[in-house]
């Protein structure tokens, strides 16, 4: 296929920019950028729309189910970690109370990013995508609060992709973990999708 541009994207909610972070490969070459808002995100994809595909994958929830709950696609990837032993990886609705600004912002970044030319967006989860690509499952669960929990992941991604621009926070290797999944995706060689029912959701790719 041409060259394209993968994206990945850890967002956090509206009002907490500080942590969502935005990893983009062009070319072999890897940057990340946190820090951003949604208008950061469009200014630092603009260069390259119109020019060639671009493949993005967003840690966020891009729909949500009418009456509240977990949609279909929360539910497989819930069934698909537990079939795997992968129970402590959480998967929360997006309605829930802590989840609600999150998904009010993925609502309104997926209307900007679809509107844009030669642009397809997924739905990730980072975490389940670095254990089924083989990352330590401990190490995947502690990523939060375990400084060398995250170095051995920061290594880990390193194997897949060379950089050198340094790890510091949870929410970079988890930006350039989906961004390894939109580049799977894009490519053909995911290792687990599901297409929701739901109008509007983009398919979940790990």
């Amino acid at each position: 296929m041409p060259k394209a541009l993968y994206v990945g994207i850890d967002l956090a909610g509206p009002a907490n920019f500080a942590d969502t972070c935005m990893a983009i490969e062009w070319q072999g070459k890897l940057n990340i950028h946190c820090g951003c808002s949604d208008t950061d995100i469009l200014k630092i994809l603009a260069p390259y729309l119109g020019k060639t595909p671009v493949f993005i994958a967003l840690d966020a929830p891009l729909t949500y189910q009418e009456g509240g709950g977990y949609r279909d696609v929360d539910r497989a990837l819930r069934q698909h970690l537990n079939q795997h032993g992968f129970a402590k990886i959480g998967v929360m609705a997006p309605t829930m109370t802590k989840m609600v600004y999150l998904t009010l912002r993925g609502l309104r970044l997926k209307e900007c990013l679809s509107a844009l030319p030669q642009t397809t967006l997924f739905e990730t989860h980072p975490g389940a995508a670095l254990l089924f690509s083989g990352a330590d499952y401990d190490r995947v669960c502690n990523i939060k609060s375990n400084p060398q929990a995250l170095a051995t992941i920061t290594d880990f991604l390193k194997q897949q992709i060379a950089f050198k621009q340094p790890i510091t926070q949870d929410h970079q290797a988890m930006a350039v973990a989906a961004m390894l999944s939109a580049k799977r995706a894009a490519l053909g060689q995911v290792f687990w999708q599901f297409q929701s029912d739901i109008v509007g959701q983009p398919a979940l790719v790990l």
